[in-house]
């Protein structure tokens, strides 16, 4: 039979054992919520990078744009009897169905992101010449057609380019591929309408039916 020392030597020492096991708990949590706040902040730190990338890169383009358009503003579209800008609601479609999904980034290029299907055909809107046939990074394989008069359409995240600079398109002729280049999650089409530098809305400019 034991005696009361031993009951409270017996105790002590399941109190001090559970003071361990609550000691080590304690130490446990505040180890994961050390390492959830180092994860949180280098998230943070790397979704601020991302956020400044795709600033960079829209800014890159605007400024690539900028230096399009003065040079081409005196330049002519040969055999063009029909003016772009009397095709308000008329143009031809870049890709058969237009829906649109949330843009990113913070400059205003006046431009939308069009769902599209790997591979699916991208269309010019109108006829025009080539102007920029690369990669561009943010916006992947981007195409930028000259219509004349002030006027471009820009079409980016593309798989592949089917034309070169200096080629002449019709409206309709089939100028890339559609893809997720430039850093885009899901199959995607940039597609974006200017006149002499500023951004136009360019679904209104597509025929809608």
């Amino acid at each position: 039979m034991k005696t009361a020392f031993a009951v409270i030597e017996s105790q002590q020492a399941k109190e001090e054992i559970q003071l361990k096991e609550e000691r080590s708990r304690l130490l446990s949590q505040q180890a994961e919520r050390r390492n959830l706040l180092v994860k949180l902040d280098q998230d943070l730190a790397q979704g601020d990078k991302r956020s400044k990338q795709l600033l960079q890169d829209q800014q890159n383009l605007q400024d690539m744009l900028q230096r399009l358009e003065e040079a081409l503003a005196d330049v002519k579209i040969p055999d063009q009897d029909v003016p772009f800008s009397s095709q308000r609601g008329k143009l031809v479609r870049p890709l058969k169905t237009l829906a649109t999904l949330p843009a990113t980034g913070s400059i205003n290029l006046g431009g939308v992101t069009l769902r599209a299907k790997e591979g699916e055909s991208v269309h010019a809107i109108f006829s025009g010449r080539v102007v920029f046939s690369d990669w561009m990074r943010g916006f992947g394989f981007l195409l930028i057609l000259d219509h004349g008069d002030g006027y471009m359409s820009l079409y980016g995240y593309n798989q592949s380019l089917l034309k070169e600079v200096g080629e002449w398109v019709r409206a309709n002729d089939t100028v890339a591929m559609a893809g997720s280049t430039g850093g885009r999650p899901d199959a995607a089409l940039f597609f974006a309408i200017r006149h002499n530098g500023t951004p136009l809305k360019p679904l209104s400019w597509i025929d809608a039916g």
